[in-house]
């Protein structure tokens, strides 16, 4: 190392010491006083919970006011927004809690510590009262200057960057819906031409469109979760002039969910709100991207949306169609009345056997039961949402509840060999359950491998001569 890069080194390590010295001896004591007393910012009954409004001025910026609603926090200037309730929470508990260092004020000018005007204002309410911090410029050591009334402190750097220079985005809550998960009854997602409409009645959920259905609930209880938890990626801008720029003006896709929230009175008396939130998708950030911009409706603030999150939103409608052809549970089937064009054969259910009335024998009930099974329990292998092919069918499939009514009929076609000879099941929904070709699905009388004639008597004198 030569001599002047040493000089110039030993130089800027003497300067750097001096300063850090003229800073704590700045930092040190109440008023000259010399010690290291500390004072709180804001009085000392006021904690962060009883804080229920914030706001916050920056010299470079709008101001922005927080406010409390319960559990939950919302901006509500310059525009309504929800918030991150741990980050205000945060915020106030470190404006409660942080305590300043008294300083000697001789030498030193508002101005010289950037006071006037003051870097940010930070203003607590608490029962009509309020608490007003102002904020300077960031010294040496990680201190900086602020003032709480007429007293002029340096604090800590931690609440310092969070009012002054942190990210006030960053405070937002980036969920995208709320309360959509057990108070959702009714969700509709378009995208392009496509439309998925799912409703619920109660505690059962349906598709009416494209078709009308039952839902795979493993599918729905994903999308629902899905939908509660997707987060935005990030935030683009606040209060755009043009939302064509982001594609939002003839939007890529929406997804509408509606919700119907509990709410009790002063009173105590329970009502239900209904709710509707919406999602806009728009235009790919950007060439190579499968990141989205996006909007909720009613919230002026262009997002962000990762692919995957776009992915978990927008599903194909055949992933949502419950996988089996009937809904209907075996045990409450008395008979199966099954026609094909060889006629009509009807099954009948006697406790733990299974009997053929015309001719009247009994057949093996692990084959109606495994027929059964075929039609409520098997899932299809794929699904494909179109007009069930009639010229194809070779089978229809009651089945019959102890009440002797119909629960559910079944449709049954077979493609030819020549499309790949595979099984398709439907039940008057136009949503083909596709099985393949060696799927166990008996519906001749051979194949539920009758044995001995039934008694004149029925049943019940077969098994007193046994």
């Amino acid at each position: 190392m030569n001599v002047r890069a040493t000089v110039v080194m030993v130089t800027l390590a003497i300067i750097g010491v001096i300063a850090a010295v003229m800073f704590e001896r700045l930092d040190a004591g109440d008023a000259g006083a010399g010690g290291a007393a500390t004072i709180a910012l804001v009085p000392e009954t006021l904690t962060a919970e009883r804080v229920d409004a914030i706001t916050l001025d920056r010299a470079d910026a709008t101001a922005l006011r927080f406010e409390r609603d319960g559990a939950t926090w919302r901006q509500t200037t310059p525009f309504a927004y929800p918030m991150d309730a741990f980050s205000i929470e945060q915020l106030a508990r470190l404006a409660t809690k942080t305590r300043g260092h008294a300083i000697d004020a001789d030498g030193l000018t508002l101005e010289s510590v950037g006071l006037t005007p003051p870097r940010a204002v930070l203003t607590l309410e608490t029962g009509g009262q309020s608490v007003r911090l102002e904020f300077g410029r960031r010294g040496f050591g990680g201190r900086a200057y602020a003032r709480s009334g007429e007293r002029l402190v340096t604090i800590d750097h931690e609440l310092h960057d969070r009012v002054v220079r942190m990210d006030t985005r960053e405070w937002r809550d980036r969920r995208l819906f709320h309360g959509a998960g057990a108070d959702a009854t009714r969700i509709e997602v378009v995208s392009g031409e496509q439309e998925l409409v799912l409703s619920r009645d109660r505690k059962t959920w349906q598709m009416e469109r494209p078709v009308r259905t039952r839902v795979n609930p493993l599918a729905l209880d994903e999308l629902i979760d899905a939908i509660g938890r997707a987060p935005a990626a990030g935030f683009i801008l606040d209060e755009p002039d043009d939302l064509s720029r982001f594609g939002m003006t003839q939007p890529a896709g929406t997804i509408t969910v509606l919700t119907r929230d509990a709410t009790a009175d002063a009173g105590g008396s329970v009502r239900r709100i209904e709710r509707t939130q919406r999602l806009i998708i728009g235009a790919r950030v950007g060439v190579g991207s499968q990141d989205r911009f996006a909007r909720v409706e009613g919230r002026p603030v262009v997002l962000r949306l990762s692919e995957a999150v776009v992915a978990a939103l927008f599903r194909p409608a055949e992933m949502l169609v419950a996988p089996t052809a009937s809904g209907v549970v075996p045990a409450d089937v008395k008979f199966i009345r099954i026609r094909t064009a060889g006629g009509e054969l009807q099954l009948r259910r006697d406790l733990e056997r299974w009997y053929a009335e015309e001719p009247a024998v009994e057949v093996r009930p692990e084959r109606a039961e495994a027929l059964l099974a075929a039609l409520t329990t098997h899932p299809a292998v794929a699904i494909e949402l179109q007009p069930y092919p009639r010229e194809l069918e070779v089978a229809t499939v009651t089945l019959v509840g102890f009440d002797a009514r119909p629960l559910d009929t079944i449709r049954i076609a077979r493609t030819t060999p020549e499309a790949g000879s595979y099984w398709l099941l439907e039940n008057g929904d136009d949503a083909l359950r596709v099985h393949p070709e060696t799927f166990d699905l008996p519906l001749e009388l051979e194949q539920f491998a009758p044995g001995a004639a039934v008694p004149q008597d029925g049943p019940a004198a077969a098994d007193a001569t046994e």
